[in-house]
């Protein structure tokens, strides 16, 4: 039989049970070498025998190169992994638990009260502030996935206390909802009434392209901003975050053309702002991350859509992979990288529910968004959450992964990357878009690869 293989044989976990089911599927193949089953696969005889110890799951594509050389069934193994990995990454949450503060938000916006974690944006908010001092309004632009949100709630609004401005500005952080104009008067007075001297105000607006859907809607929010930007004395701000390709529409909305609008563009971060949004967040939770991680991470970020929630959601499943301290390339690449990431969590947690859950995550799943005819995203959360049991166990699944949002009331996609990098939601949607326009409607199958 040769010599034991290394690692844990007791089956404790979904980790070892994994490996341990691996290994007898070695076994069933007649025990053939790690040299012939490289040989075999065309992987190096350490990475097999390394895959089967027992310290770490497989990668995906390694467990099926596997399988495929001991000529084992690969789309059963498939979901074996998927379900494994689900389970290991629900068990990693659940030990860690009010012992180490994740650094990464995964595919979540970083809120003012995330501040302390977010880093590498520092040279753009000291512009943005600098901005504000002289100017009245304010227009934040970029590509979705490129930070804007987090730049302004977790960037610029923990600041404002700190420009040289009296009175002091006091920030009122909102999206365009149902009825905006009337969101911001009731938010502006809530403030108002809470401080008797006379304020200055900071409207910050992220989102700002939600309003050009809102019809009649539109002219009464902007009419509010105006008079906020035209105050006596220039006392009051408003800042718009929007989308690049809405940039453009903003022109002369905010401000009659002798106050002036500033423009800040928010492009992908460069390698050492990177490097320091990596290191610097691991480092406040007293954690470490290796060099060659970061390295990796910088070489594959540039011209990936979405490509700041990708890498949060892969540095996240990396440190629930972690080594004592240290977030390692291993946990990096078991997680799926920057490319897989967020469709192997999404896919292990889909493997991991009943048919039952898996037709409420779908049902729910195309409540909160849209994919028209030419691929665009339109998210359209958050949604009153179901009470219903089923449904309720599903999306909190997926919400422990951090692929929805929710609170005890609703739910909500954190970011349109769950829907560009998981191919079985575009195939959820893309379906359901073909059905509103009275196409025939697909026939998904339970492989991700068929429905995609």
């Amino acid at each position: 039989m040769g010599r034991p293989e290394r690692g844990l044989d007791a089956v404790d976990g979904p980790v070892e049970r994994f490996v341990a089911e691996l290994r007898d599927l070695r076994r069933t193949a007649g025990n053939p070498s790690y040299r012939e089953l490289a040989r075999r696969a065309h992987y190096a005889p350490t990475t097999f025998s390394s895959a089967v110890s027992g310290y770490r799951l497989p990668t995906l594509e390694v467990t099926l190169a596997f399988v495929t050389a001991c000529e084992g069934d690969v789309m059963r193994w498939e979901e074996r992994w998927r379900l494994a990995d689900s389970q290991a990454r629900e068990a990693a949450t659940r030990s860690t638990e009010g012992v180490a503060r994740a650094p990464y938000r995964g595919l979540g916006v970083y809120q003012p009260h995330h501040a302390e974690w977010f880093f590498g944006r520092e040279r753009l908010i000291a512009k943005l502030v600098g901005m504000l001092s002289v100017r009245r309004a304010v227009v934040v632009s970029g590509a979705s996935g490129t930070g804007k949100s987090s730049l302004l709630r977790a960037g610029l609004i923990p600041r404002l206390g700190a420009l040289p401005v009296r009175p002091a500005f006091l920030p009122i952080l909102m999206t365009p909802g149902r009825h905006p104009a009337a969101e911001l008067s009731r938010r502006i007075a809530e403030v108002t009434a809470r401080t008797p001297h006379e304020v200055a105000l900071t409207v910050v607006v992220d989102q700002f392209e939600e309003i050009f859907t809102r019809g009649a809607e539109q002219a009464e929010f902007l009419a509010a901003l105006r008079v906020l930007v035209q105050s006596p004395h220039g006392r009051h701000r408003v800042v718009v975050g929007v989308r690049a390709d809405y940039s453009e529409r903003t022109t002369d909305l905010l401000s009659p053309a002798d106050h002036g609008v500033g423009r800040l563009t928010v492009g992908e971060m460069t390698g050492p702002e990177l490097r320091e949004s990596i290191v610097r967040a691991a480092r406040q939770a007293g954690l470490a991350v290796e060099r060659a991680l970061v390295a990796r991470i910088a070489a594959s970020a540039p011209g990936t859509p979405h490509a700041l929630p990708r890498i949060s959601h892969a540095l996240l499943e990396a440190w629930r992979r972690r080594r004592g301290v240290v977030i390692t390339v291993g946990g990096y690449e078991a997680a799926g990288g920057i490319a897989g990431a967020v469709e192997q969590t999404a896919e292990s947690v889909h493997t991991a529910l009943d048919a039952s859950q898996r037709q409420a995550l779908r049902w729910t799943l195309l409540r909160l968004a849209r994919l028209d005819g030419a691929g665009n995203v339109t998210l359209l959360g958050p949604v009153p959450a179901s009470h219903n049991a089923v449904a309720a166990a599903a999306i909190g699944r997926m919400a422990v992964a951090g692929l929805l949002a929710t609170t005890p009331d609703t739910v909500e996609i954190p970011h349109e990357a769950l829907v560009t990098a998981w191919p079985r939601l575009r195939a959820w949607l893309r379906d359901a878009n073909a059905d509103r326009l009275g196409g025939p409607p697909r026939v998904l199958s339970g492989s991700f690869r068929s429905a995609s």
